[in-house]
């Protein structure tokens, strides 16, 4: 829950400003992507203990495959974003720091503890 309220306050942001489809755009490309590559992450991580790096690795090449080209497929395949001019870039990047943000302070909580490696065998 923690992980979405950056695009929650962002959501309410593109309401109150009568931006809400940009917002809700911006947040249907930035949280689905969070949220996989967070539990993607976390998962690696309590296999082996290079596992945080490669979960942020494949969390860097997911956000930037689902947002900027979700962003470029939207922007320049519709007619949708043309008089909205770049808004929805200026959404998009503003959701994906906040949420970021949010996420690097959570990881680095959930990483600090040493990864539970089985024995070997």
């Amino acid at each position: 829950m923690i992980l979405a309220l950056p695009s929650l306050v962002a959501l309410a942001a593109g309401g109150l400003s009568g931006l809400l489809l940009d917002a809700a755009t911006a947040v249907g490309l930035v949280l689905p992507a969070t949220v996989v590559a967070h539990a993607a992450t976390l998962a690696w991580s309590r296999r082996a203990p290079a596992g945080a790096f490669f979960g942020m690795l494949f969390g860097v090449l997911l956000r930037g495959l689902a947002i900027v080209g979700g962003g470029a497929i939207l922007f320049f395949g519709t007619d949708v974003y043309d008089a909205r001019g770049m808004s929805l870039w200026a959404w998009l990047i503003g959701v994906y720091l906040s949420t970021l943000a949010v996420e690097t302070v959570l990881l680095g909580r959930a990483l600090r503890r040493p990864p539970r490696v089985p024995p070997p065998r």
